[in-house]
């Protein structure tokens, strides 16, 4: 019902199932889930409560309009660090409102696309009933492009942090952004959750084998998320869904209860 009529019913304030609130433009394809069950991609969020603790750090590289960013927030609590990155304008915006909707919770916020180098860059805002899709990446169904600002997340992240988690959805520029997160990921081996589309990594001049054997190569192991658990992935398969979202982790004992052997 949302999708066929949300595009008629404008925006409503709704209080998820982990109790923050949010703001949601009901003609968009992300905002309609959220306002239909509460919650956005429920498989993710299991791993994410079962990966962070209060006192945590965690980054949410592509945040959008910041359901992660503030369900890390709610997680880790006051004495936690949340950091979200987001280049979209319209999205920055909206994730802004939605961070003043939840005055306790704390998020630090960067207007750019986490990126392997520094500079300026093309950035695609896509369908203005999809937010969720905007990338580095060119899409057919684009509006022109905007340049927005790109920088290194490790330049961006103080080098004393120990980071606890890193999610990473960035519609095919994933292997771009870990390149700018060797630092990071080298310091403090987060647990890293990451939207794996071979179709997308490919237009980028990558593939999911390139980016599931860079992580390995860091010493994670790979699984792959899905309604049932965590199956592990132990070398890259054509068998593998073309779009599914992945866990690597050096630690797995907090995950034992979700692995299926």
């Amino acid at each position: 019902m949302a999708r066929s009529y949300g595009h008629r019913l404008g925006t409503a304030t709704i209080r998820t199932t982990d109790g923050f609130r949010m703001e949601l433009d009901l003609s968009d394809w992300v905002d309609q889930h959220i306002y239909a069950i509460g919650e956005y991609e429920s498989d993710v969020v299991t791993v994410v409560k079962a990966a962070l603790k209060k006192g945590m750090t965690a980054i949410d590289i592509g945040a959008n309009v910041g359901f992660f960013s503030l369900l890390f927030s709610t997680i880790v609590g006051s004495g936690g660090k949340v950091l979200a990155f987001e280049p979209q304008p319209a999205a920055i915006k909206r994730l802004a409102r939605n961070i003043e909707l939840n005055p306790r919770l704390a998020i630090e916020v960067h207007n750019l696309a986490a990126a392997d180098a520094d500079g300026e860059i093309s950035f695609y805002c896509g369908p203005v009933n999809h937010s969720g899709v905007a990338s580095i990446r060119p899409r057919k169904d684009d509006q022109d492009a905007i340049i927005v600002r790109s920088a290194r997340a490790d330049d961006i992240i103080a080098s004393a942090l120990s980071v606890d988690l890193i999610k990473i959805d960035v519609e095919g520029a994933e292997t771009r952004v870990i390149a700018g997160l060797e630092n990071t990921i080298k310091r403090s081996h987060p647990h890293i959750i990451v939207e794996v589309s071979d179709l997308y990594l490919r237009e980028m001049g990558s593939s999911g084998q390139e980016l599931v054997e860079k992580l390995c190569g860091y010493g994670y192991r790979a699984f792959q998320i899905t309604s049932h658990g965590l199956v592990e992935v132990t070398t890259w398969s054509e068998t593998l869904a073309e779009q599914f979202n992945a866990l690597f982790t050096t630690n797995h004992s907090e995950f034992r209860p979700l692995i299926r052997l």
